[in-house]
């Protein structure tokens, strides 16, 4: 269970203090009741609440062996939850990203890899999740303003978006250092450090708007988008990079 990550267990944590915080209104109240019908609605969503919980419980328990099965399962159980859910489901994508990579070696800033002066780093163009988080929360609140409830989800779309455009900034996209490649497979995976013998290019769209790259010892591939990346003369530092891996 060292995969999952620790907003995972937060948020399931969260989302069954809900369900019993719901459950207890409901008591309190005296409409948890199922053969009534105006109180079998609200029962069933208490019933629909913990139901949720449960299959949220399985993914993590699946997310070691299963780990595309538990993405799955994460997003069916968080689904029914959401704007309440965001937490565990972000936390599960992140334990995703960590399981699916665990194969590849780490890479921190401080980790001598090559040498400095022979190094070219891309990072994310996080400037992109900015604007969009704040559309996001700004049209959340006037949904919520004129009553309705998926306002909530946009203000939690719009929080995760400024958040992944803080954390992303001075993340690595992809580089080069020395006779290694450093990389970050998706936007919740860590950044990793491999040969670059083990790395080769096996599509290539026009202006190397996207990128296909496949890594051999793991037969995994991952796509690159070009409007992703940030840096000192993108296009022309991104051509380096691949012009030093093999192309198939």
């Amino acid at each position: 269970m060292k995969h999952v990550h620790m907003l995972a267990w937060i948020g399931l944590f969260v989302n069954i203090i809900i369900c019993f915080v719901a459950r207890n209104l409901l008591l309190d109240e005296g409409q948890l009741n199922f053969h009534s019908r105006a109180d079998g609605v609200w029962s069933w969503l208490v019933l629909a609440l913990f139901i949720a919980v449960v299959v949220q419980a399985i993914s993590i328990m699946l997310s070691g062996r299963y780990p595309y099965l538990a993405i799955v399962l994460a997003f069916v159980g968080g689904i029914v939850m959401v704007p309440a859910s965001v937490i565990f489901l972000v936390g599960s994508l992140f334990s995703l990203q960590t399981r699916i990579n665990a194969g590849f070696t780490p890479w921190r800033s401080t980790t001598a890899v090559g040498e400095a002066d022979n190094q070219q780093l891309l990072t994310f163009n996080a400037s992109g999740f900015y604007p969009q988080g704040a559309l996001a929360l700004i049209a959340g609140i006037i949904i919520l303003m004129i009553g309705m409830g998926i306002g909530g989800v946009f203000i939690a779309a719009g929080i995760v978006a400024l958040c992944n455009g803080y954390r992303l900034q001075n993340r690595v996209v992809i580089g080069v250092s020395g006779e290694s490649m450093i990389f970050t497979p998706g936007l919740y995976a860590d950044t990793y450090v491999i040969p670059l013998r083990d790395v080769a290019v096996v599509e290539r769209s026009n202006n190397d708007a996207k990128v296909r790259l496949l890594i051999r010892s793991s037969g995994r591939s991952f796509t690159l988008r070009k409007k992703l990346l940030a840096g000192d003369k993108v296009n022309d530092a991104f051509a380096a990079i691949l012009a030093k891996l093999t192309t198939v």
